[in-house]
């Protein structure tokens, strides 16, 4: 399987970091989005080697699923579509099963997986990390 394929999109992986550095959360991923000097975007395995270059980290679906809780799983319709359902989460979050489905709807698992964990950083289910 690509890269591509299996890491999170760049316009996420871009909302996710704004989202970690809010909220004081180092982000760690085995896969990195850089941009070269002619304005490329590209995935490559992480490295510290361009200090010069714009890079998010480029999670996958299983970095993904170790970043939410085991009350998650992906659903997956016969259409192809996947979302992140979560056990419980409903009455936590005053949301619908139905909600929870409309916010995290992606093509993929590992979109799916970053549209949900995106939606807990943004609404305060996950919190900064501590010293």
């Amino acid at each position: 399987m690509k890269r591509e394929d299996k890491c999170l999109s760049l316009e996420l992986a871009k909302q996710i970091d704004a989202e970690h550095k809010r909220l004081g959360i180092e982000a760690k991923s085995e896969f990195m989005h850089i941009k070269d000097p002619g304005g490329t975007w590209y995935i490559e395995e992480y490295s510290k080697d361009y200090p010069d270059n714009e890079t998010y980290p480029a999670y996958d679906t299983a970095e993904l699923g170790e970043m939410l809780t085991r009350e998650y799983s992906t659903v997956k319709t016969a259409s192809g579509l996947a979302a992140q359902m979560a056990f419980g989460w409903e009455h936590k979050s005053r949301l619908t099963a139905r909600e929870l489905w409309e916010i995290s709807e992606s093509i993929t698992e590992t979109e799916a997986r970053g549209k949900m964990y995106l939606w807990l950083l943004q609404n305060g289910y996950i919190k900064e990390e501590k010293p």
